[in-house]
């Protein structure tokens, strides 16, 4: 049996069920029966009611959105801008009115970025991970990416195959990777800088390997600064990483290919973190120790041109933070802290949180995400590394920050107050107090929260409500502003077909663990006959795969 050993988490191992797929409780003679099991299995599609807006992006004001929207006559997506205080929804971006530059092709992309002043959009499109590089860099991939101005409404070319393409915070500049390199675009002159010139045959700057991207859910390994000035990005040495050779046999012949991969006990990658200056071109590296230890995460800090740093050991048992500072070149120890039971998280894999550490960009002090007490919970600190104060406590769990406000200095998360197996907002005062709770439907929800916390998209569901998504407000307690996807349309399919709830369970193991389950039982049960019975566990690689 495979046992979470780290305190404070209760998590869902396994799953037990009865051969049968169902759902809500029917009478199952009244009601269609599935023809097979393929049949049942693919019915999915059939249960989840719609997705709601995709890709939404929220805006300066908080009471307007974009979002993207499939043009069913020419196959591509267009930007939408939706204004929740007037309901008015606007076409921004429509596909057919453009072309790629210098060519007769009409204009599609896959994803967008707003500039900070929204207005221009960057483009990101012909996303690509069928190349060489494809088995070490499995989430990111190369694009290409082009600048949108929305008063001109010209699209401009800025780089090919390139990789985490960014505006600057100014908006008028790109910074990009490309072939070892970094390299930013002047958007008004359209001329390109290389900024690094030392890359070679594993040795990359700009970009991590495959540790930091598959261990770390790191895939851009670079940032700009707040005021546009300065680059920070990791330099990853794999020189000395010994080489997996793959083999692909779908086509005719094999093919082969080869990945930096450290075994235990071999050679990490070896990490640098150096800071570019825009302006002069200069370089500065900060001192650390990237070849015994691993440097996973980055933050600009509120102080202009300085650098937070994370540095941990490679069992992650320890972690050390830093503050550099570009202009005195000084590095300084802001917190340490060593656990001997268990590792360090900075970051996630159960839910959307990649960050641990939160640094607002208009106040001295940050915020934290730690287990350190047994529970994972919220704590504030100074800039130099003191606690001012926890924020949130009880024998529960903080799944994520979503949004700090530090005008009303209010922070917004996701807990599991209400159970382990729930998901519900929260607010809660820099100081901890004035805590409110927003969602009150038993169940999971997640969430998609405007910056500053006024509105937000809430998907949920549980065992006797299929998903719903609506928009939000926490003003008023959480007032529903808008419904998305509703339940009816799966209501309606679940009364044709016979289906059974799932019943969720906990029991204690023969080692004193807690865990918990869910049982579905086969339509027309009858408790005097016997039924095979079917253990879903997952045996994969990650979080539940991993322990054995």
């Amino acid at each position: 049996m495979m046992v979470w050993k780290k305190p404070g988490f209760r998590f869902l191992l396994i799953s037990i069920f009865w051969f049968s797929i169902s759902f809500l409780q029917a009478d199952a003679q009244e009601n269609k029966t599935y023809q097979s099991l393929q049949h049942a299995l693919f019915s999915g599609s059939q249960l989840t009611g719609g997705s709601g807006p995709k890709n939404v992006q929220w805006l300066n004001n908080e009471d307007r959105y974009s979002y993207t929207e499939q043009n069913l006559k020419h196959f591509a997506p267009e930007i939408r801008i939706y204004n929740i205080t007037t309901g008015e929804d606007s076409l921004l971006f429509h596909p057919a009115e453009h072309i790629f530059p210098h060519t007769s092709m009409p204009f599609h992309f896959e994803d967008y970025q707003w500039s900070k002043d929204e207005s221009s959009i960057l483009f990101k499109t012909n996303t690509t991970y069928q190349n060489s590089t494809s088995w070490e860099y499995p989430l990111s991939g190369s694009a290409d990416y082009y600048h949108f101005d929305l008063t001109s409404e010209e699209i401009t070319f800025v780089a090919h195959s390139a990789f985490n393409a960014r505006l600057s915070p100014d908006g008028k500049k790109v910074g990009y990777h490309k072939n070892g390199e970094m390299f930013i675009h002047d958007i008004e002159s359209g001329t390109k800088i290389q900024l690094t010139n030392s890359s070679e045959e594993y040795l990359y700057n700009g970009r991590i390997g495959l540790v930091y991207e598959d261990a770390f859910k790191l895939t851009q390994a670079w940032q700009w600064s707040h005021d546009s000035r300065y680059i920070a990005y990791w330099q990853t040495d794999e020189r000395e990483v010994n080489q997996l050779r793959l083999a692909n046999y779908e086509g005719l012949y094999t093919e082969y290919n080869t990945l930096s991969y450290p075994k235990p006990g071999t050679s990490n990658p070896t990490v640098k973190i150096g800071v570019l200056d825009v302006e002069t071109r200069e370089n500065q590296w900060i001192d650390l120790d990237g070849k015994n230890g691993l440097i996973p995460r980055t933050y600009w800090t509120a102080n202009p041109g300085e650098l937070a740093v994370v540095w941990m050991n490679r069992e992650q048992t320890e972690m050390k933070l830093y503050f550099y500072d570009v202009n005195s070149q000084e590095k300084r120890l802001i917190m340490e802290e060593k656990s001997d039971d268990g590792w360090i998280d900075i970051f996630s894999l159960f839910s959307d949180a990649k960050n641990y550490l939160f640094f607002p960009s208009d106040r001295n002090e940050f915020f934290r995400m730690s287990d350190r007490n047994g529970f994972n919970h919220i704590y504030r600190y100074d800039y130099d590394g003191n606690i001012v104060n926890q924020v949130t406590e009880g024998d529960w769990e903080v799944t994520q920050i979503l949004s700090i406000n530090t005008e009303t200095e209010t922070i917004y998360y996701e807990s599991t107050e209400a159970g382990s197996l729930e998901r519900h907002l929260y607010s809660i005062s820099f100081g901890g107090t004035d805590k409110v709770r927003y969602t009150n439907s038993p169940g999971k929800h997640t969430f998609n929260m405007s910056p500053g916390g006024n509105y937000y998209f809430d998907k949920w569901s549980n065992t006797e409500t299929p998903h719903r998504i609506e928009l939000k407000t926490t003003q008023n307690g959480g007032k529903l502003i808008e419904t998305f996807v509703s339940s009816k349309a799966v209501e309606s399919y679940i009364e044709e077909y016979a289906y059974q709830p799932r019943e969720l369970f906990n029991f204690t193991t023969e080692y004193g663990v807690e865990l918990d389950g869910y049982l579905i039982r086969p339509h027309n049960f009858d408790p005097d006959k016997s039924y095979p019975l079917v253990l879903m566990v997952y045996g994969g690689t990650g979080p539940s795969g991993s322990f054995q």
